[in-house]
């Protein structure tokens, strides 16, 4: 049994209307351990990376937003937008969330660089996402699937988004399934060998067997987003809960008002 099923946070992550709360939550964990002081370096870590977060929430919900346009035909022409136009959005959205994800773990890092133990902010690495996602599944195994759900974010950010000019060019498709009674969309990234299309049995692109409904002789699919975001926010709040003792002998309480 994971982490998450042991702490019952699969239906927490599966309301991202609570995620704010989550976030507030976490703002709050650390304004309790933190300094008045506007100008401490503690303080300002912790409100930099809730804002990265803030804004990682916000295009998670965006991305929601266009991926529910995809299978609702009335409300598309109520946008009186093509469907052309919101798989070019949908497409736009998905490469934004991954971009951020891979500048939220850069905040984590920078975070943890400022406010965990001396002892474990020596050994962070912070110049490399890479690197300090490597760190983390060393330090808490218990993480390790949801370290590497955010690796494959990390890759797919690096080879279809900063980096493409290495790359094979790939064209792209969006592609919808139904999964748990809801549907679902990702992108899937092809190289074409012809324009035949094709009605496949496996529907999950995440299945070992899925091929894609055309003919391509290699492809790629984009990492689906709520898995993303879900394994961040219980990465966030495992490793800072399991520190929370260490960072409350190592930061001085915020100091009480006076009448």
């Amino acid at each position: 049994m994971t982490y998450l099923e042991n702490n019952g946070l699969i239906e927490f992550c599966k309301k991202e209307t609570e995620v704010n709360d989550f976030i507030s939550g976490l703002e709050q964990f650390y304004i309790n351990l933190s300094t008045n002081d506007l100008n401490d370096k503690k303080g300002l870590a912790v409100r930099t990376f809730n804002e990265f977060l803030l804004r990682l929430n916000k295009r998670a919900s965006e991305l929601l937003y266009f991926e529910n346009l995809i299978f609702d035909q009335p409300k598309l022409e109520l946008e009186k937008m093509t469907l052309k136009e919101i798989q070019m959005y949908f497409v736009d959205k998905t490469e934004g969330f991954h971009q951020h994800v891979y500048s939220v773990i850069s905040a984590f890092a920078m975070l943890l660089n400022h406010i965990a133990p001396r002892e474990f902010c020596q050994r962070i690495p912070i110049r490399k996402n890479g690197k300090f996602l490597k760190f983390l599944k060393n330090e808490y195994p218990k993480l390790i699937d949801f370290i590497k759900i955010l690796e494959l974010s990390t890759s797919f950010r690096n080879k279809f988004i900063d980096h493409t000019q290495q790359h094979v060019l790939h064209d792209w498709m969006t592609y919808s399934y139904p999964e748990n009674n809801q549907a679902k969309a990702v992108v899937i990234y092809f190289i074409k060998n012809s324009n035949n299309v094709y009605q496949r049995e496996e529907r999950n692109p995440f299945s070992l067997n899925f091929q894609p409904p055309i003919n391509c002789k290699e492809h790629y699919i984009s990492p689906y987003y709520k898995d993303v975001y879900k394994s961040l926010l219980v990465i966030v709040e495992y490793i800072i809960t399991e520190m929370g003792e260490a960072i409350k002998n190592q930061l001085p309480l915020k100091t009480p008002p006076t009448a």
